[in-house]
C-alpha cells in the first residue's frame, strides 16, 4: 500500500471532520492541563503533573468526539496496569501519544507493540488475500508535543500551546513510520484559531515551522 493509499484509507475510515476535531482536542487538552497545573501546583510539580493531566483530558475528548461520528468505536483498554483509549474504525485503530519533539518515535510498550504488529503486513491487510488474519488491524498514532519557545518569557506565556500534531503509521517494531501527516499543515484554520491573537503573521509562521518534523526526529 502506497503513502497515498494509506492516507485515503485513513480519511475514508475517520473523515476529515473527525481528524480536524482531533487537532482541536490536542490544543484544548494541553491548554487545560497547563492552566489547571499552574493553579494547583508549584512550577516544579506542575511540570511533573502536566503530561498526565493532558493525557487524561485528551483521551476523554477523543472518546467524546468519536461517539458523535457514525462508524467510530471508542474503546478503553487496560494493559500493564495502564488504561489507554483506542478509536476503532473498520480495520484501523487510533491511539494518542505524547512525544518530546514533532513526530518523534514513541516509547515501546507491550500494548503498542501488539497493536503495531499487524502493520508489518500493511499491503495485505486491505486486500482480499485469504492469508491476511481476519482480525488484522492497522495502527495509526495521533502524535502531539508541547510547544517549545527559545525565549524563556515566551515559554512561560505560550507553553500551553500544542507544539505539533501528526498522524503516523508506525512500523511493526515502532522504530520508524511508514507514512506521516502533519495536522498543522492539513488544518491551518484550526492552528490560527488556537494561537494567541496578538501574534502577527511572522510569529504564526515561525510557530508552524517549529512544529514540523526534522530528520533527527
Amino acid at each position: 500500500m502506497t503513502s497515498d493509499e494509506l492516507e485515503q484509507e485513513l480519511v475514508r475510515a475517520y473523515s476529515e471532520d473527525f481528524l480536524r476535531a482531533c487537532l482541536k482536542a490536542v490544543f484544548t487538552a494541553r491548554r487545560l492541563a497547563w492552566e489547571d497545573c499552574r493553579q494547583r501546583f508549584a512550577a516544579t510539580e506542575a511540570d511533573n503533573t502536566r503530561p498526565f493531566l493532558a493525557r487524561g483530558y485528551l483521551e476523554g475528548f477523543l472518546r467524546d468526539v468519536a461517539s458523535r461520528f457514525p462508524g467510530l468505536e471508542p474503546r478503553v483498554e487496560r494493559a500493564s496496569n495502564w488504561h489507554h483509549t483506542e478509536i476503532h474504525s473498520g480495520k484501523l485503530a487510533m491511539t494518542q501519544n505524547s512525544v518530546a519533539a514533532p513526530c518523534a518515535l514513541i516509547d515501546t510498550s507491550d500494548y503498542r507493540m501488539t497493536l503495531a504488529r499487524s502493520n508489518q503486513g500493511v499491503l495485505e491487510i486491505f486486500s482480499d488475500d485469504i492469508h491476511a488474519p481476519a482480525d488484522a488491524s492497522l495502527l495509526v498514532l495521533l502524535l502531539h508535543s508541547q510547544s517549545r519557545h527559545p525565549d524563556s518569557e515566551d515559554q512561560e506565556r505560550y507553553g500551553y500551546l500544542a507544539g505539533s500534531a501528526y498522524l503516523a503509521f508506525p512500523a511493526s517494531d515502532l522504530k520508524g513510520y511508514l507514512h506521516t501527516i502533519n495536522l498543522f499543515d492539513r488544518f491551518p484554520e484550526v492552528v490560527a484559531d488556537n494561537v494567541p491573537k496578538e501574534w502577527d503573521e511572522e510569529a504564526r509562521l515561525r510557530f508552524v515551522r517549529r512544529a514540523r518534523r526534522t530528520e533527527a526526529a
